[in-house]
């Protein structure tokens, strides 16, 4: 099955337009502040790329400043807002503790034309108290393929921690060894031995 092929080639103004799309379809709204992703990594045909080389710093830097002035706009109150006869209704959006991290890479899979933009964005959400718990990240994905816009957002758990291992000196009568022990499971221990 073929799809229409794109009648142009992606502009610098729809690339950033698509990173700000995908950073309000990944908006994570907390009890006291909203938190959007932090991480984009666009994909676009290597045509595109190589045509818009030379101002890809721009393009990065023009994404981050429109991230800036969504966030803004997003913030501002209505008019009940303002005169105090009502209260937010949303908690406010917080700019990434780190800043925005804007990526732009080629695409190399197969069935891509010049004009396709795929933005896979992250935003890792605070941990949990739990002690094998780790912070799980929420993955946003807005594609605009020959036209069409499409949006879908994942969670992956984070990896449980890795367990230290402990190196316990043990004297025997014959040399001076050292007994590694392995905390993961099945439990293991490892002899390694040292000069005397």
């Amino acid at each position: 099955m073929s799809r229409p092929t794109t009648s142009h080639p992606a502009t610098a103004r729809e690339i950033i337009l698509e990173i700000v799309r995908n950073m309000r379809e990944g908006l994570e709204p907390l009890q006291y502040s909203t938190l959007p992703p932090a991480i984009y990594h666009v994909y676009l045909h290597p045509d595109d790329v190589e045509r818009l080389r030379g101002i890809l710093p721009r393009i990065v830097d023009e994404a981050r400043r429109a991230l800036n002035a969504e966030l803004e706009t997003l913030n501002r109150g209505g008019l009940a807002e303002k005169l105090r006869l009502a209260r937010r209704s949303q908690p406010q959006i917080v700019v990434p503790d780190g800043g925005w991290q804007v990526r732009i890479l080629e695409n190399t899979d197969d069935g891509i034309e010049p004009g396709d933009i795929s933005i896979y964005s992250e935003l890792a959400l605070p941990a949990k108290d739990d002690l094998d718990a780790g912070s799980m990240t929420k993955r946003i994905t807005t594609r605009r393929l020959a036209g069409v816009e499409s949006v879908s957002q994942s969670y992956d758990k984070p990896a449980p921690a890795p367990v230290p291992a402990a190196t316990v000196p043990a004297e025997t009568s014959m040399a001076r060894e050292a007994w590694r022990i392995d905390l993961t499971w099945p439990l293991s221990t490892r002899r390694t031995a040292r000069d005397a």
